[in-house]
């Protein structure tokens, strides 16, 4: 019997189908969509702990200054020049982190930030303001502990220790520079036992 020249493409197609067929996985065509992939990198997980614990700082400092002369005027300057003779009070102000290390309210930060300053105001992470007081500062090691009295025990960051650092390991900065809240920066330890010289007024 004489096959016919178009029943010969069909079974070539059909044979066709079926290699492909076969070499298909078994079961592809009822796979899913591809797992999702966990992004919570080591650095996210530390600063989704660690963000609720920084704190911002605003700090004012008033200075009241009084003109000197060296010689005593006639007392008709100081009726038509009174003003010049006026103590004049100025408002300074800085800003700074800081980082809850008791639940009770005890914050660490900064001394230059809060050292002079004549009140502290600490924003928490849910945006709650209180008025701290500081407790004690070291200049030289640039540290200070300042105090707020929260209506509820705070979530505090443990301390840890620097006596096992290694060079080349992860250090991760959450901190409020210029006022942005929460801003988070990477780095690494780039050397370790260094001495800091700091310079006139720093």
């Amino acid at each position: 019997m004489r096959t016919m020249p178009h029943a010969r493409s069909l079974v070539l197609i059909a044979a066709a189908a079926g290699f492909v067929m076969a070499a298909a996985p078994a079961g592809a065509a009822e796979a899913g969509p591809p797992p999702a992939v966990d992004r919570r990198t080591p650095v996210v997980r530390a600063v989704e702990r660690t963000a609720p614990s920084v704190v911002n700082l605003s700090t004012k400092q008033v200075q009241v200054v009084r003109p000197f002369f060296g010689f005593d005027l006639p007392d008709v300057f100081r009726r038509e020049f009174g003003d010049l003779f006026r103590p004049r009070r100025y408002v300074s102000g800085s800003l700074g982190s800081g980082a809850i290390i008791s639940p009770r309210g005890y914050i660490v930060t900064n001394a230059h930030v809060v050292q002079r300053a004549d009140q502290i105001i600490v924003t928490l992470a849910d945006e709650s303001q209180h008025e701290a007081e500081l407790v004690s500062a070291d200049p030289d090691a640039d540290l200070a502990i300042i105090k707020i009295e929260p209506d509820h025990p705070l979530k505090a960051i443990p301390l840890g220790t620097s006596s096992d650092l290694m060079i080349g390991e992860t250090v991760i900065a959450v901190g409020n520079p210029f006022g942005y809240q929460h801003t988070v920066t990477t780095g690494v330890v780039s050397a370790l036992d260094r001495t800091l010289e700091p310079g006139q007024g720093v």
